[in-house]
């Protein structure tokens, strides 16, 4: 592993465990960009009015938890996505000849998705 290499820290010690969660709860600040994106909020207007009862509550209110109910569930899912990935990738990490053919059928994969694509006869407009 090339990190371990940089640091006083061993691959598999707590202290770089500390490091991955305090990473994971710095980028998780980051969530701010997502919540000004005007393509966050078309999202919300057009999801969220599903689920509000006007007759339940103040509608405002209503918004406001759904939309922190929706934040915090992505927010849990791309935590678990992170761990999983960094599993993966250390997993990996020790296998030179996985990576190579994980590199060659992603290639490949594009390769194939872009002569589909060039292949692909447009509608008659």
């Amino acid at each position: 592993m090339r990190f371990a290499s940089v640091g006083s820290v061993a691959a598999n010690s707590p202290a770089r465990a500390a490091r991955k969660v305090r990473w994971v709860a710095r980028s998780g600040r980051l969530r701010v960009s997502e919540a000004l994106n005007p393509k966050t909020a078309a999202f919300f207007l057009a999801f969220i009015p599903q689920f509000v009862e006007l007759t339940t509550g103040p509608v405002a209110l209503q918004f406001v938890v759904l939309g922190f109910v929706s934040v915090m569930l992505n927010t849990l899912a791309d935590i678990v996505v992170a761990f999983a990935a960094s599993g993966i990738r250390e997993g990996a990490g020790v296998r030179p000849g996985l990576i190579r053919r994980l590199r060659e059928g992603s290639g490949g994969a594009m390769i194939a998705l872009g002569i589909g694509l060039a292949l692909t006869k447009r509608p008659a407009a």
